[in-house]
């Protein structure tokens, strides 16, 4: 049977500009997930369940940065609060009011593509959508301008309470996204190096601190603030030191959530119907829901880093998590992972002879 994946994670794929290349580095390879994570163990995390079993797992237990997977935190935080009532799932939000958070042209146009999303399918009314999509754009589309507004209106303390509740212990603290970018803005025009060394000496609490407060500045639509951001001070070199700074969590951890959504039982009823409607993205595509009954992928990406966090349950009633995190990538090693991950994931769904061959791949590491 020929089944369709539709794969929905924010992340962006490296473009690289000779043809000969692209074909080679981004062409379909099942193995090579595999055999880059075992020769790049410090680059690489995994952890793989089907139906209670761990099937592979590799650095599992290290913190790693996550990039947009950290959103399923705010995810979750959203449908405990709507379940709870404290807020409205139909609730009305301004879309000038979003354009508060949004910074051009740092996010791969997946604030844009949302709304070019609402606008083709008529889910605003006047200049409003309802909270709910905010949120399902946030999962689906990756806008960090949605992910920072539900950290203002849900409350960062509330969040990051969350990740308590959840009994994350390797979870670092989230914060705001395009906030934390204007950290790197550089006014005087000092050199990068030293500039970034004053930075990077920073301790993570005043960093944040300094994050929260660019974050409130753009809340309070302070728009000169947020129309002077110059691209330019973020270079190459501070998007890495940006990048070491984003949350980070383990493997191993973000595979108990994915097991908590995906076994249906640690959340109630109601915080799971909500789930349901905006982490469920993949099922928009009709080929996906003629074989599958759940699922749900958030990727995340900078310029050195890659990450998913999936689950699915199937029609056969087969359940199945996977956490694959990758920091420190080179360019090439990026586009080929991107390139493969998407198959990789399918193959492990839908392929006994491939899950098994997976599970020896790592069976000694485990």
């Amino acid at each position: 049977m020929n089944k369709g994946f539709l794969a929905i994670g924010g992340v962006l794929l490296a473009v690289l500009s000779l043809s000969i290349f692209t074909y080679f580095f981004l062409r379909a390879d099942d193995d090579y997930i595999v055999s880059f994570i075992k020769s790049n163990p410090d680059k690489s995390s995994l952890i793989i369940v089907r139906n209670d079993t761990v099937l592979a797992r590799a650095n599992a237990e290290t913190p790693m940065t996550l990039a947009s997977v950290m959103k399923y935190i705010i995810a979750i935080d959203y449908a405990e609060q709507a379940a709870a009532g404290t807020v409205k799932p139909d609730e009305p939000v301004n879309l000038d009011t979003l354009m508060q958070f949004y910074v051009s042209k740092t996010d791969g146009d997946a604030h844009p593509n949302w709304l070019q999303e609402i606008e083709t399918k008529k889910l605003s009314k006047g200049n409003a959508v309802p909270l709910e999509q905010v949120v399902r754009g946030m999962m689906k589309h990756s806008s960090n301008a949605n992910a920072d507004y539900l950290m203002a209106r849900l409350g960062l303390r509330h969040i990051n309470a969350t990740i308590d509740s959840l009994g994350l212990g390797s979870h670092t603290e989230i914060f705001p996204i395009a906030g934390s970018l204007f950290v790197f803005q550089n006014p005087e025009k000092a050199s990068e190096e030293k500039f970034l060394a004053r930075v990077k000496a920073m301790s993570q609490g005043d960093y944040i601190a300094a994050a929260v407060k660019a974050h409130q500045r753009m809340h309070s639509g302070d728009t000169a603030f947020a129309q002077n951001f110059n691209l330019y001070d973020v270079t190459v070199i501070a998007q890495q030191a940006w990048s070491d700074r984003l949350p980070q969590a383990s493997a191993e951890d973000y595979a108990r959530v994915m097991k908590m959504i995906n076994r249906r039982t640690a959340f109630s009823d109601a915080v799971q119907q909500r789930l349901d409607a905006v982490l469920e993205s993949i099922l928009d595509n009709p080929q996906n829901r003629t074989w599958l009954e759940h699922a749900g992928l958030k990727g995340g990406s900078t310029l050195t880093v890659l990450t998913h966090a999936f689950y699915a349950r199937d029609k056969q009633g087969n359940q199945t998590e996977i956490v694959i995190f990758f920091n420190n990538l080179g360019m090439l090693e990026r586009g080929k992972i991107q390139g493969n991950l998407n198959q990789f994931e399918l193959s492990l769904l839908t392929d006994d002879a491939f899950r098994e061959k997976v599970r020896a791949a790592f069976s000694s590491a485990k």
